[in-house]
């Protein structure tokens, strides 16, 4: 029989390695792109009833701790301008898609 001290450390020590297991990682440039595209297609989706946005179509970019993806300088997809940031885990989501007057 495992003494109770033991036995409660161990597993308490499982606990802390399966949460740190769990923990999300930060996304790869490509994952954030991936993100980027689908979060930018879901809100023209639901706005104008269009996704014309693909993941190559910008490089996403890590600004400190958010990621940046979109069209930078006024650059525009299928007519609309995208804007799109979120955590280096993919929380905290802003996404913003507009048709720019003309």
């Amino acid at each position: 029989m495992i003494p109770t001290r033991l036995r409660i450390l161990t597993q308490g020590l499982a606990l802390l390695l399966l949460s740190a297991c769990a923990a999300p990682r930060p996304l790869t440039q490509v994952s954030a792109g991936t993100l980027a595209a689908r979060l930018a297609n879901d809100r023209c989706r639901a706005a104008y009833g269009k996704t014309p946005f693909h993941p190559e179509d910008f490089e996403a970019s890590l600004d400190g701790d958010r990621w940046h993806w979109g069209t930078p300088g006024g650059g525009k997809v299928d007519g609309f301008e995208v804007d799109v940031t979120f955590d280096a885990r993919g929380r905290s989501r802003q996404v913003d898609v507009r048709i720019p007057p003309e």
